[in-house]
């Protein structure tokens, strides 16, 4: 089986706070996993590790083969992250259309190429070709299963 991703002896630490202490694990293609642990685990700065928002202090990792301190922006082409904090992120503040924009220039697309897309997913999300509405919404709002 391949190996899709790859963390070993991972350590992160805020000021005198240490969050990861040598995580390692492998997870193979194909394979489904839950990070599971109390507030202030680390299941997020793991995750924020891995998409490469955060630096780690040490260890390595790798990607799909890709190392993540020397193929950095390749990793972002292949590792999606949306996290749960947005109301503290960009992502709520931005419109439909801005954060659209946004996510399609991580993926290499200019705003020329973007905005008949972008238009597309606002008719989906909004009803409406081009919305100024945020997508900001309560956290209560988005744990309903809807």
């Amino acid at each position: 089986m391949t190996i899709s991703v790859s963390a070993s002896n991972i350590y992160k630490s805020y000021g005198k706070d240490d969050i990861l202490k040598g995580l390692s694990l492998d997870l193979y293609q194909g394979e489904i996993l839950a990070l599971l642990g109390p507030n202030g685990s680390g299941k997020t700065t793991f995750i924020k590790i891995l998409a490469t928002l955060l630096t780690k202090d040490s260890g390595t990792v790798r990607i799909l083969g890709h190392d993540i301190d020397t193929d950095a922006n390749e990793i972002r082409h292949l590792f999606g992250y949306v996290g749960q904090d947005t109301e503290r992120s960009a992502y709520g503040r931005l419109t439909v259309v801005e954060n659209l924009h946004f996510f399609g220039a991580l993926r290499g697309l200019n705003k020329k190429r973007s905005t008949p897309r972008s238009r597309s997913w606002c008719s989906t999300l909004t009803s409406r070709p081009t919305s100024t509405s945020t997508l900001a919404c309560s956290r209560a709002a988005r744990s309903k299963p809807w």
